[in-house]
C-alpha cells in the first residue's frame, strides 16, 4: 500500500493530545458518578437538567455526571461529606486553571472572585475566565470579541492547564498578526464542565512519514499538561472499580500521533464562555470556511452545544447568523 506523508504542526499535536485528554476524562468521570451522585443527596438538593455542553451528551453516565456537577456548581451547602470532600479535591486540581472560583464551605476564603456567591463545589478560573471578566466593565456592554479576549489572555498567567497550552498554540500561530483560536477553543469546550464562566447579571495502513513540526514550547507545555492530567486521575480514579485503575492519557509522539487523531472528536465545536444579562449567552464556535477551520462568535437568548451544532451544522449556523 502506497505511504503517505503526514505533517504534525502545532494545532495537529494540540487536537492529538486534547483527544486523550478527552478519552481519560470521559473513563475518569463516568467512574465518579456515584460519587457525584452521593454528593448531591449530601446536599439535599435535586439534580436539575442542563443543556449537555461539550462531550456530556454521549453517554448516559456522562450526561447524568455534568447534572449532577452543575447541580453542586450552582447550590451551595455548609455540609462536608465524604463525597464532597472527594469532589472538592478534583475540582481544585491545578491542572484546570489557575485557582478555586468562588468560596465553598472547604475552602471560603482564598478564591479568585471572594464576592461572589458561595457554591457547593467551585469550578476553576483560567485566563479565558479573566479575560471575559475584564472585558466586561459594570453598567457598559460587555467588549467580548476573539480578538479582545486572545489578546487580554495573553496578558494573564496561564498555569499549567489545557486553556494554557492551547492559548500557547494560538498565540504562535497568529495570521497576519490576528488571532484565529481555533485550539482555545476546543480546550474551552473539552473543559466546559470545570471551566468557570465569567456571568454578568444587573437585575491498517502503511505508517506515514511524520513531518514533526510541533513546537518545542508547545511540545513541552503538552507534557506538562498530559502529566498533570494523569496526576489528578491516578489520585482520584475510583478504588472500587473493577479495573482499578485508568489508563490515563497518553504523551503524544511522532509514533502515535496518526492513530489519536483517527479518532479525535470532530474540531467543529460550540461552546458558551460568558453570559451577560444585557446581550445574552456569548458563544465561540469553529467554522469550517474553504477547508480552514476559523473561530466566530456570536450572542444567543440560550445556551447553545457543540451537540446541537454536529446533529445540524447548517440549521445550527443559520439559526445563529453565522457564515461558513
Amino acid at each position: 500500500m502506497k505511504s503517505h506523508h503526514l505533517i504534525i504542526e502545532d494545532v495537529q499535536y494540540y487536537r492529538a493530545l486534547e483527544s486523550e485528554v478527552r478519552d481519560a476524562m470521559k473513563q475518569f468521570e463516568a467512574g465518579l458518578l456515584p460519587i457525584a451522585e452521593q454528593a448531591v443527596k449530601d446536599s439535599g438538593f435535586t439534580v436539575k437538567d442542563h443543556p449537555k455542553e461539550g462531550y456530556y451528551h454521549e453517554t448516559k453516565e456522562l450526561s447524568r455526571y455534568f447534572d449532577c456537577i452543575r447541580t453542586l456548581q450552582e447550590q451551595y451547602t455548609d455540609k462536608v461529606t465524604s463525597a464532597i470532600k472527594h469532589l472538592h479535591a478534583v475540582y481544585t486540581h491545578p491542572i484546570f486553571g489557575l485557582k478555586q472560583g468562588v468560596r465553598t464551605a472547604l475552602n471560603p476564603t482564598d478564591v479568585y472572585y471572594p464576592l461572589l456567591d458561595p457554591v457547593t463545589i467551585s469550578p476553576a478560573v483560567d485566563a479565558v475566565t479573566i479575560a471575559t471578566q475584564r472585558l466586561a466593565p459594570s453598567n457598559t456592554l460587555p467588549n467580548w470579541t476573539t480578538e479582545n479576549i486572545m489578546q487580554e489572555v495573553e496578558k494573564i498567567p496561564k498555569g499549567t492547564c489545557l486553556v494554557g497550552l492551547a492559548a500557547l498554540v494560538d498565540k504562535l500561530h497568529k495570521e497576519k498578526g490576528k488571532y484565529n483560536p481555533v485550539a482555545t477553543c476546543m480546550a474551552r469546550e473539552t473543559t466546559v464542565l470545570s471551566a468557570m464562566k465569567w456571568a454578568v447579571v444587573t437585575s491498517v495502513h502503511q505508517p506515514p512519514t511524520i513531518d514533526w513540526r510541533v513546537t518545542s514550547e508547545v511540545e513541552a507545555y503538552g507534557k506538562t499538561v498530559i502529566d498533570g492530567y494523569n496526576d489528578l486521575i491516578e489520585k482520584h480514579f475510583p478504588l472500587w472499580r473493577s479495573d482499578r485503575r485508568s489508563r490515563g492519557a497518553r504523551e503524544v509522539t511522532p509514533d502515535n500521533v496518526e492513530s489519536i487523531l483517527e479518532n479525535a472528536p470532530d474540531i467543529l465545536r460550540c461552546v458558551n464562555l460568558s453570559n451577560h444579562d444585557k446581550v445574552g449567552f456569548y458563544h465561540w464556535t469553529i467554522v469550517e470556511t474553504n477547508g480552514k477551520y476559523c473561530v466566530s462568535d456570536f450572542y444567543a437568548p440560550q445556551i447553545a452545544t457543540t451537540q446541537e451544532y454536529q446533529d445540524n451544522p447548517q440549521g445550527f449556523l443559520k439559526k445563529y447568523g453565522l457564515k461558513r
